[in-house]
């Protein structure tokens, strides 16, 4: 199991996130991060590409449509 605690509400957490928080999101072996800047934009990390978004809702979309099911944790 990975270290860190299991988040049952994805945007609920990214909406409470803070800078020195983030968030890991994974399935089947594939991986992606979710950092939060010090001006509330959030950095998305899946393999070499990076995506700077405005809200949790639209890094809640990002998450759907890259992943059919997925785990989440915080870190």
């Amino acid at each position: 199991m990975p270290a860190g605690t299991r988040i049952a509400n994805l945007v609920q957490k990214l909406d409470s996130l803070d800078f020195d928080e983030g968030v890991r999101v994974e399935s089947r072996g594939k991986k992606m991060f979710v950092n939060r800047s010090p001006s509330g934009a959030f950095i998305v990390q899946s393999g070499d590409t990076f995506h700077y978004i405005g809200t949790a809702g639209q890094v809640a979309r990002l998450v759907k449509t890259t992943f059919n099911s997925y785990s989440a944790w915080a870190y």
